[in-house]
């Protein structure tokens, strides 16, 4: 801005020509104005501008109709930040001046500026070069109030005008640097603020500037040595050190940029904390430390509690450090601070979806993708919700919208498997995951679920090679060993699954399923005291669950402990009555026993709640055969072959025997 010396140069030209300011003041009587007004002007010039108001406006007030006086008192309401005041002795001067005076319409212009009324000030200042074009002061300041307006094509008019009047003005051609910047003509601006290096090769915010714009054009090590060169000239200038830091940042150097944050943070207070604070989150962020982040965020909020920028990047940090419910809270509150910015939603969005809070979750994806309709993640974490709420034909609509927006994007081509997975369309769920795969070979969960969809398929030998690859990767999710331990089960490769079991429970030791996987494992290989144990814990886990006293039944059954085993059995069969599966072990155990009448009763309600079993009609036969029922064995024979053509149990031949011989006997008469 315009420096005060114009004026203060027209009040000395009052003193008698040849006198000296100094031990003047007390030759003059008190009441003298000028007196007032050159104790004023000292004051002034020894900074101590509360002094220089005084005595202005005691000069004011014995010369009311003096404009130099109005004028001066002007000078010091600026300094001193009473700007509306200045306005108002600015335009008293003018109105009593027999002159039009451009010094005065340039004071009453800097203090509009400094009020933000750029408009006004421009105006001031076209009436001051109206009548003085000579002045590059003035054009250099109405520059200024034009970039204020964002009008930085007609500030560059005027910054030629002032540079043509004071071509060697390091001041000037910084300034036109920065309209040049603010247009984006960053050669031009480097070319004006190089020149302006040049002859002030000393002032630090140069450098700075100029760093700015080499940032701008990509030149990334020539800015680091300008800021460099800036902080070596004033070492304890915060704003250096930040834009060094963001510079280092975006190259990848975190730790260095961290080290500048860490300054910048240090050394500056006030408005500019808080962007700084904001800036070093994002290092910190990178480098995944989120607790600091947490701190420092907590110290910007606290300066300003609604800060969309910040609340959003604490939100970030808390998600990651697993405090979902607080982040929810930044994340809301941030959205309802900046409320058409889809990012905040999607975030939200996020957060919820980690409380479990699906329906919340979708609502708050569906404004996002209001605000953002081509961002394909929106779509795709709608369609996540949907998975997540039970509802795979809505999921897949949303996934075929993320598809279409993002042709072949591998997360979302998983989500769309994992939804035709759920609706038991394995094939497709397969050729998704195949495709996912093809872009991500080494992601556990992608190779994972495939083996699921193969598994679904009954192609077990597939799904076991990629439960085995995807466990390789992740060693330590109990999950896909969890799979692991099912295929190999499957496959009879008894021996492997009980190791997988015994490898989960050693990590958890509450894995309910593993307990009954690898206690039946165990009865395959008759090992049926470890068996036992398995469902004994089972069963500690879980007393409302059948499997576990299922298991522990066989187990002591096979140990000849026949009545606890019934006992089980019969537990069993209150907690789950309509499953054929405890009917039928029981019965069979009621036939080994040689209780027939007792194992029929079990068939006969395992055939009620499964039709379609072969074996179970050839069981019930064997009961009715030592019932001596043979026709009803006979006819549930017949039956099981028809359900399974190749099923033919070895007894079946002497029941054909008899078939035959009592069909002899109807024929004789007998």
């Amino acid at each position: 801005m315009r420096t005060f010396l114009l004026a203060l140069g027209m009040v000395l030209l009052l003193c008698p020509v040849g006198v000296a300011l100094a031990g003047t003041f007390d030759a003059l009587p008190p009441e003298s104005a000028q007196a007032e007004a050159m104790l004023g002007w000292a004051a002034y010039e020894a900074g101590d501008y509360l002094e220089a108001y005084a005595h202005f406006d005691a000069a004011v007030a014995l010369r009311p109709t003096d404009p130099s006086y109005l004028d001066g008192r002007a000078f010091a309401a600026h300094a001193l930040g009473r700007y509306e005041d200045a306005v108002a002795d600015y335009t008293l001067a003018l109105e009593i001046s027999p002159n039009r005076i451009p010094a005065y319409f340039a004071g009453r212009a800097r203090a509009l500026f400094a009020l933000g009324r750029f408009a006004e000030a421009i105006e001031d200042y076209d009436r001051a070069i109206a009548l003085d074009g000579s002045d590059a002061e003035l054009y250099d300041d109405r520059a200024e109030a034009l970039c204020a307006l964002g009008n930085h094509r007609q500030a560059l008019e005027d910054y030629n005008r002032a540079l043509a009047l004071v071509p060697q003005s390091a001041n000037y051609l910084s300034h036109r640097g920065a309209a040049f910047a603010a247009l984006e003509r960053y050669e031009s601006a480097l070319q004006d603020y190089s020149q302006a290096i040049e002859l002030v090769p000393e002032e630090a915010g140069l450098y700075n500037r100029r760093g700015n714009v080499l940032v701008s054009l990509g030149r990334n090590e020539e800015a680091l040595a300008d800021y460099g060169r800036a902080i070596e000239l004033r070492p304890r200038e915060a704003v250096f050190y930040d834009n060094r830091a963001v510079l280092l940042h975006t190259m990848g150097r975190y730790e260095e940029a961290l080290s500048d944050a860490d300054q910048a943070v240090s050394l500056c207070g006030g408005e500019t904390r808080l962007a700084f604070l904001i800036h070093r989150a994002n290092t910190l962020t990178v480098l995944g430390y989120h607790e600091e982040i947490v701190r420092d965020l907590d110290v910007a909020l606290a300066m300003e509690p609604f800060n969309a920028t910040a609340l959003n990047q604490r939100g970030n940090a808390l998600y990651a450090l697993y405090r979902y419910e607080e982040a929810l809270e930044d994340f809301t509150m941030a959205a309802h601070l900046r409320s058409t910015d889809p990012v905040l939603y999607s975030n939200r969005a996020g957060a919820l979806f980690q409380l479990g809070r699906y329906q919340e979750t979708a609502e708050a994806y569906a404004k996002a993708s209001e605000l953002a309709p081509d961002n394909a993640a929106h779509h795709a974490g709608q369609g996540n919700a949907m998975m997540a709420l039970g509802q795979y034909t809505q999921a897949l609509t949303y996934f075929e919208r993320a598809l279409e927006l993002e042709p072949g994007s591998p997360d979302v081509l998983g989500s769309q498997a994992g939804a035709f997975f759920r609706l038991g369309q394995y094939a497709q769920a397969l050729l998704g995951y195949d495709a996912v795969i093809a872009a991500y070979p080494d992601s556990a969960f992608f190779i994972n679920g495939r083996g699921n969809a193969h598994f679904a398929l009954d192609r077990y030998q597939e799904a076991l090679a990629d439960f085995r690859t995807a466990a390789a990767l992740l060693p330590d999710n109990l999950v896909i060993r969890g799979n692991l331990a099912n295929a190999l089960y499957t496959l009879a490769h008894y021996e492997e699954s009980v190791m997988e079991d015994s490898n989960i429970l050693a990590h958890a030791p509450d894995t309910y399923s593993a307990y009954i996987r690898r206690g039946d494992a165990l009865l395959r290989q008759e090992l049926f005291a470890q068996a036992q144990q398995d469902g004994e814990d089972a069963i500690q886990l879980e007393p409302n669950e059948a499997a576990g006293y299922m298991l522990r039944g066989v187990a002591l059954f096979n140990l000849y402990q026949h009545s606890d085993a019934l006992a089980d059995f019969d537990r069993a069969a209150e907690i789950t009555p309509n499953n054929p599966q405890v009917f039928d072990t029981r019965g069979n155990a009621f036939s080994f026993m040689s209780l027939f009448e007792e194992a029929l009763a079990d068939f006969n309600r395992a055939i009620e709640l499964a039709p379609d079993r072969a074996g179970l009609y050839f069981k019930r036969a064997y009961a009715l055969i030592r019932l001596e029922r043979y026709e009803e064995a006979l006819a549930d024979c017949d039956h099981a072959m028809a359900l399974d053509p190749g099923a033919r149990p070895e007894w079946m031949d002497a029941l054909e025997e008899w078939r035959m011989v009592n069909s002899q006997s109807i024929v004789k008469g007998e």
